[in-house]
């Protein structure tokens, strides 16, 4: 840790995962320098053969590889993240300000197979909305589940009950076309209010 240039520099980062796996990088203090601007932590982070079963039994074993960007101030926070795994890859944003976490572009692909999630949450009101769909996607390369190849488009939006006496307010849609699941064709189209 040492000061440079009115920034605290972090010049060496580590974390070692059990099972293997690090995550290294480095990192700096930036402070404000007017009244319009604020203090942040800005942090560079490359991941290396991280294992997401880690996380949880359900999740199938990875050797991530790539990059983790964070910005982390008082009133707003952004993180990205750019990961691979083979031909898998896995991208996209987080950022939180004004009470709201935006989901921004969160992707995972292999050549046609493709999930894509975007959507936001607003903290005080309890407002959410969402988008995203399946195209080719097998969830089984991922998660245990058994082999299935997903062709979807889907979405809600709505707020969640603030107070014991609301109910939630959702509509959600869904619509799954030329899909598999175990071995069986699989469409269907839903809407909820």
């Amino acid at each position: 840790l040492h000061w440079q240039d009115g920034e605290w520099q972090l010049p060496e980062l580590r974390v070692d995962f059990p099972g293997g796996g690090k995550l290294s990088g480095n990192g700096r203090w930036e402070t404000a320098r007017d009244a319009a601007a604020e203090s942040a932590l800005a942090l560079t982070l490359q991941v290396q053969a991280f294992n997401t079963a880690q996380i949880h039994r359900q999740l199938r074993p990875t050797r991530l590889q790539g990059q983790i960007n964070g910005r982390f101030a008082t009133t707003t926070q952004s993180l990205s993240f750019s990961l691979k795994d083979g031909p898998w890859t896995l991208r996209g944003g987080l950022k939180h300000a004004n009470a709201t976490v935006d989901a921004q572009q969160i992707e995972i692909f292999n050549g046609p197979a493709h999930f894509q999630l975007d959507g936001s949450y607003q903290l005080e009101r309890q407002e959410f909305e969402f988008a995203g769909l399946l195209r080719d996607f097998d969830p089984s390369l991922f998660v245990a589940l058994p082999p299935a190849r997903l062709n979807a488009a889907f979405g809600a939006a709505g707020r969640w009950a603030n107070l014991p006496q609301q109910q939630p307010e959702i509509e959600a849609s869904l619509i799954i076309k030329d899909s598999l699941l175990f071995n069986e064709a699989l469409s269907a189209q839903v809407q909820t209010r």
